[in-house]
């Protein structure tokens, strides 16, 4: 169900790129005289590679909540790494070698290499079965519930007074369980 939510935002982000890059693209040497100016009419390359990369990203603009939305915000970290780790030092060669434009083909360089990361993420988490949703049923945050009750009353690690009862019953249900506290919003908050 979640990968299908996301082929469709695919299919819909791809289709409305399609539909406004060509004609940016066509117009792009005519936008920035008008825009800024005769002085920067030799940024079209540039601006064209940069806005192929800005299209990539809205493709791929789902990545920004789907990490957090699984429980996993790590994955984030991951992507983004791999596009920092790519986009910087080819800024500096391709900026060196063919200036501003250099260093626009090494922004779409940066925004593929992020594209196939979370290509190879989704592929993972589908062939492992990794997609573990933080939003709880009823029923489960009920068994919690009444599992907490039988605990002792321990305020979970870092939390101060005031902190929700949902939140302190969810960690003394999971320390019954033998389970580690874990940071984030408790899924007892979030009835389904």
């Amino acid at each position: 169900m979640v990968i299908a939510g996301i082929r469709r935002y695919v299919a819909g982000s791809a289709a409305i790129a399609a539909l406004a890059l060509v004609p940016v693209l066509v117009t792009i040497p005519w936008l920035i005289r008008i825009l800024f100016g005769p002085d920067y009419s030799g940024a079209d390359s540039a601006a064209r590679l940069i806005l192929v990369a800005a299209a990539i990203q809205l493709v791929f603009s789902w990545t920004k909540t789907f990490p957090v939305t699984i429980g996993r915000p790590g994955l984030r970290l991951i992507a983004h790494g791999v596009e920092t780790v790519v986009m910087l030092p080819l800024i500096i060669v391709f900026g060196k070698e063919w200036g501003v434009t250099g260093a626009g083909g090494a922004v779409l360089v940066s925004s593929v290499a992020f594209a196939l990361t979370w290509g190879v993420i989704v592929w993972q988490l589908r062939r492992t079965g990794g997609f573990h949703s933080s939003v709880t049923t009823t029923e489960q945050c009920a068994s919690a519930e009444s599992a907490s009750s039988r605990t002792e009353n321990v305020r979970p690690p870092g939390t101060a007074r005031g902190t929700s009862r949902c939140s302190r019953r969810s960690w003394r249900a999971g320390r019954a369980r033998g389970e580690r506290w874990r940071s984030g919003p408790s899924p007892c908050c979030r009835r389904g």
